[in-house]
């Protein structure tokens, strides 16, 4: 009988799949570009190269959306803050073993540090099923001048899965 989560077979990395905003955020930390085109803030993880829109111009989510493991994300700036809102997602892997299900939310602050432009990340997921409490972190990304390499991955199982 297979247990409810195989660190293994259920791992989105295995997949080539991104598993979560909060997954792209956390260590190790990988190259990250955030660029505005148009009325979209586009946010490009060189981590399973995953590309996430962040609508900036709507204020509400879609009721038709089509939920993914990335969410559907509207933003605005406040104070030089771009604040996320995301919602949507379909049940997955937040991160590591924590899994999360279709009714969880995201909220996340990114910055940039005047003084050495890097990027400062803060977020608060809300998962109603699993969890009593939010659950919070950050992180730093530093600016670079580096070239972002496409991470091209190529989905692997060990052979006792198949």
């Amino acid at each position: 009988k297979k247990s409810l989560f195989d660190p293994i077979a259920d791992n989105p990395v295995i997949r080539c799949e991104p598993g979560s905003p909060v997954r792209t955020w956390t260590p190790p930390g990988l190259a990250t570009s955030v660029r505005q085109e148009g009325d979209n803030i586009i946010i490009y993880h060189e981590s399973m190269d995953v590309t996430r829109v962040v609508h900036m111009n709507m204020t509400e989510h879609p009721a038709d959306v089509e939920p993914s493991d990335m969410g559907h994300s509207i933003g605005r700036f406040e104070d030089g803050v771009l604040l996320i809102d995301t919602a949507a997602f379909k049940a997955g892997v937040l991160t590591g073993s924590t899994l999360h299900t279709d009714q969880m939310t995201m909220q996340e602050q990114l910055s940039i540090k005047q003084d050495t432009g890097d990027l400062l990340i803060s977020w608060v997921v809300n998962e109603p099923v699993y969890y009593s409490e939010p659950l919070i972190g950050g992180q730093m990304l530093q600016s670079t001048t580096k070239e972002l390499i496409p991470y091209e991955c190529v989905p692997e199982m060990p052979a006792s899965y198949h």
